[in-house]
């Protein structure tokens, strides 16, 4: 087996290395003067199994190509076998139609990663499941709430409630209640399609002196993080703890979540941390081990 890591999450492709107990495969990675991608497989991948890890993160269109361009390499250098692992898919969040004369971006997106030469791709947490709809070849789709829920066994106390923070999020926070054995509660939450403010109204249960647990699929600006944590503190919860497997990192949001009384932000490496010096309140865990699990089932 042969593991090539793109430029977008070179630290999250040596952990997976490391849990396979393998040797990141020699591929160049650069630009011609202007500015077009330049890919160089440097190892001889003929009749190989090839996996390639790469997070559509920013800049997505960037890292949308390269990746398109190693996977072909290697199709024209021999691979037997290509899998993909995608921890982060850009545009996943555009899985619809909102004003006619919109693309549907993640439709988009799913095509030319499913006609490129992948024969298996392994992601996690899309935003919505009907995305994994999009693609043309198998797709493995992973959850992150058994290592949240991992995370909360080890560290938090027993006093907690899981919320739903919208309708969109009840399946997933549904799983992760089940995995902690917790109830489950639901905020009914409006967000304006033209501003993107957020109101919330009303909750199914009481959170009074609670730890609560939300688990999201996505940190952006921040803004629902910090207008959820206010919203429970508000109803006499004691502390609130905020999970999601994908942050992008914008400093919009670090100073939404820094200034809220949100007492810890935890989430994944699916997109290399960037500037994490400045995040107070944030920890990482490691997707790593999931996703070398997933490889080892298939190879």
């Amino acid at each position: 087996m042969k593991l090539f890591a793109g430029s977008s999450n070179k630290p999250l492709a040596e952990k997976i290395a490391q849990e396979l107990k393998i040797d990141l495969s020699k591929i160049e990675v650069g630009k011609f003067d202007n500015g077009e991608s330049r890919i160089w497989v440097e190892e001889d991948v003929i009749n190989q199994n090839c996996v390639v890890i790469q997070s559509f993160s920013t800049p997505c269109d960037e890292m949308i190509m390269e990746f398109l361009l190693i996977v072909d390499a290697l199709v024209r250098a021999g691979a037997e076998k290509i899998f993909a692992i995608v921890p982060w898919m850009a545009y996943s969040l555009q899985d619809k139609v909102f004003r006619t004369g919109e693309p549907v971006a993640a439709k988009v997106v799913g095509s030319l990663i499913s006609h490129c030469g992948v024969n298996r791709i392994f992601t996690i947490d899309l935003h919505s499941t009907s995305v994994v709809g999009f693609f043309g070849v198998p797709v493995m789709h992973y959850s992150a709430a058994k290592l949240f829920s991992d995370y909360v066994k080890q560290k938090i106390n027993n006093n907690s409630i899981v919320v739903a923070p919208d309708y969109g999020a009840l399946k997933r926070s549904r799983v992760f209640a089940k995995e902690l054995n917790l109830q489950l509660v639901s905020i009914d939450k409006e967000r304006d399609k033209v501003s993107g403010d957020v109101s919330l109204h009303s909750i199914s249960g009481s959170v009074s002196g609670k730890t609560c647990l939300i688990f999201d699929d996505l940190i952006n600006t921040g803004r629902t993080v910090a207008a959820t944590a206010k919203f429970l503190k508000e109803q006499g919860a004691q502390k609130v703890y905020f999970f999601s497997t994908h942050h992008l990192y914008l400093d919009v949001a670090r100073t939404a979540l820094e200034n809220s009384p949100v007492d810890k932000v935890v989430v994944t490496d699916s997109i290399k941390p960037e500037n994490i010096e400045s995040w107070t309140k944030l920890e990482i865990v490691s997707l790593a081990p999931l996703f070398a699990s997933g490889i080892n089932k298939w190879l």
